[in-house]
């Protein structure tokens, strides 16, 4: 639909991303290394801008920045999971690029909720694929800010739909 748009994939996986998504340009992502995502962190903090990190770069010059990191952001599975997800959200907030977060379940939550109200209620639309995620999110108190109207949240299909089931042979083979 837009021609002149240029995607760039921020991938924790170039090698195994590139022949899924021929023609778009990969960018290796290090979010789920805790102490870069950390020092990416304070770097956005500190200097408010991207220095020479080029995945910083990448994000720094989106004009959006669409996540679909995950298909399920909670705290279910450990730490990790939720800290590896928040990375790009927080620092698209931090750098000043609209962020929509797509296709994602959300929560529950326990602990941290306060960390979570802030990280969620930063992003501009929130695509949720089912309503246990939007529930979850007006239990953090998560709405959308009378004054500007985000986060956007909506209910939407799931983004994997279209895809091909694996048997359990294809996913041993992998």
């Amino acid at each position: 639909r837009w021609p002149d748009t240029h995607v760039v994939l921020l991938s924790c996986d170039p090698g195994a991303d590139a022949p899924v998504y021929p023609g778009i340009c990969l960018q290796q992502s290090l979010r789920r290394r805790p102490a870069h995502a950390l020092l990416q962190v304070g770097r956005a903090l500190v200097f408010g801008g991207p220095g020479r990190d080029l995945e910083l770069q990448t994000i720094a010059g989106a004009d959006t920045l669409l996540d679909l990191s995950g298909d399920g952001f909670t705290e279910t599975f450990a730490w990790k999971c939720p800290a590896s997800h928040a990375v790009p959200l927080i620092l698209a907030r931090l750098l000043g690029v609209p962020c929509v977060m797509m296709g994602q379940t959300i929560g529950p939550f326990r602990r941290a909720r306060s960390f979570y109200r802030w990280l969620f209620s930063g992003v501009d639309a929130i695509l949720c694929r089912d309503e246990e995620s939007i529930r979850a999110l007006a239990d953090l108190g998560v709405g959308p800010d009378p004054a500007t109207g985000r986060p956007a949240i909506q209910l939407t299909a799931d983004v994997a739909f279209l895809l091909e089931g694996a048997t359990a042979q294809d996913l041993a083979q992998s």
